[in-house]
């Protein structure tokens, strides 16, 4: 339903590296886009996407007709935290429901 929830995701970075992060809304295997609304629920328009880990803060805007963002960033060695936020024409903030990870 796009309901404002938010939270963080601790992680553990097991290797430094270049890696992809993306963002979702649905999980990467339902081939749904931002703009779907299955099941009879409510769209929601989101505006952005925000990333904050390892003291790196990103924000890229949001197309309804892909199903993720995605963003490239270094990171080294360390146990931290990440903020995965999707933010909606409103200006509500709610935490990515789905987030992919992987090392480049």
């Amino acid at each position: 339903k796009g309901e404002p929830y938010h939270g963080l995701w601790k992680l553990e970075v097991a290797k430094a590296g270049t890696y992809e992060i993306s963002l979702r809304r649905f999980p990467a295997e339902s081939g749904l886009t931002f703009g779907d609304t299955p099941h009879k629920g409510e769209a929601v328009e989101y505006k952005s996407a925000e990333l904050k880990i390892g003291g790196i803060s990103d924000k890229k805007p949001v197309d309804m007709s892909s199903d993720k963002v995605t963003f490239c960033i270094e990171l080294k060695k360390e146990s931290t935290e990440m903020d995965a936020v999707l933010i909606d024409s409103n200006g509500r903030k709610t935490s990515a429901y789905y987030v992919d990870v992987l090392r480049k």
